[in-house]
């Protein structure tokens, strides 16, 4: 059976949806006493080490940037486009790398890719 009741106007609220903002890329540069390439407990950041950026893609070649670890280790790029990128640490003297020295990411706009960490632990002395 079919109502007599007029149907009412629905009312619709037009929301605007913010663009995303550029995307990030970040981690932490660590001091990996253990020597297996990952951050555990008992380790920190190492401060005051360059951290370098490249766009890789099409869209991104024209980027390069370079940032330096904070007093805890960490880094952070910003404002980034969407697109392929190759981050890299730049060694140290007295340090070898326990994890890959280079990370390659895709982002996609508005993305925040973080845990992209880069690990080392000094060369023993051999003079004592």
């Amino acid at each position: 059976m079919r109502s007599s009741r007029p149907k009412k106007a629905q009312e619709f609220e037009i929301l605007s949806v913010p663009t995303p903002a550029g995307s990030s890329i970040s981690g932490f540069k660590i001091k990996d006493l253990n020597k297996n390439g990952e951050w555990d407990a008992g380790e920190v950041g190492l401060p005051d080490w360059e951290i370098e950026l490249r766009g890789i893609g099409v869209e991104t070649r024209h980027i390069k940037m370079v940032t330096f670890t904070d007093a805890t280790g960490a880094y952070r790029f910003d404002d980034l486009p969407a697109g392929k990128y190759l981050i890299k640490e730049n060694l140290k003297k007295g340090f070898i790398p326990t994890s890959k020295p280079v990370i390659i990411i895709k982002l996609v706009k508005g993305e925040d890719s973080g845990n992209n960490n880069f690990t080392n632990r000094p060369i023993p002395s051999l003079i004592k």
